[in-house]
């Protein structure tokens, strides 16, 4: 199992292959939640335990982000059934999960945002730096490609002086 863990300010966010696991400054919350395509997902239980709210604020706060068009159902929803119910529960990807973030108002949601925010910003700086040496790199190898070709033409220049030189002598 592949497993990272970044710690700041007392938050800590545990990642594996299909999973991570977000803890508050206090230590008190901690959720494990579900990654799966290149998304985050929770139910509305978790958001509520993440939020410092109740279930039903968060279907109203959920509601109210597909109502007002802010993102679609479809494509931010996922039903998945487990063991022992007939009912399927309904998991929302990291888009309803910041969406409703910013509309609840509770101090761990303050300190979520500010949470997803700092980590936004390292991820957006590193994959800015990233592009910058690989541009870097790639500028590099241009050059040494022109230095061999340049060297490789003379050389071929060369070899045909040599041998027309070759050809006057003989």
């Amino acid at each position: 199992m592949n497993t990272t863990s970044t710690s700041r300010v007392g938050t800590e966010l545990t990642l594996t292959t299909d999973s991570a696991a977000y803890i508050a400054s206090s230590g008190e919350l901690q959720l494990d939640v579900r990654i799966d395509s290149d998304t985050v997902w929770l139910t509305q239980a978790q958001m509520a335990q993440l939020f410092g709210s109740s279930q039903r604020m968060m279907s109203h706060h959920i509601n109210n982000v597909f109502a007002e068009g802010e993102l679609e159902r479809k494509s931010n929803i996922q039903k998945m059934y487990i063991d022992r119910s007939k009912k399927p529960i309904t998991l929302h990807n990291l888009d309803v999960i910041i969406s409703v973030g910013y509309r609840v108002k509770s101090a761990t949601g303050v300190h979520f945002r500010q949470w997803a925010t700092r980590v936004l910003k390292e991820r957006l700086v590193d994959a800015h730096r990233q592009r910058q040496l690989e541009q870097a790199r790639l500028e590099a190898l241009g050059t040494l490609a022109t230095h061999v070709l340049t060297a490789v033409c003379e050389r071929v220049v060369l070899d045909d002086e040599i041998q027309e030189c070759g050809g006057l002598l003989a």
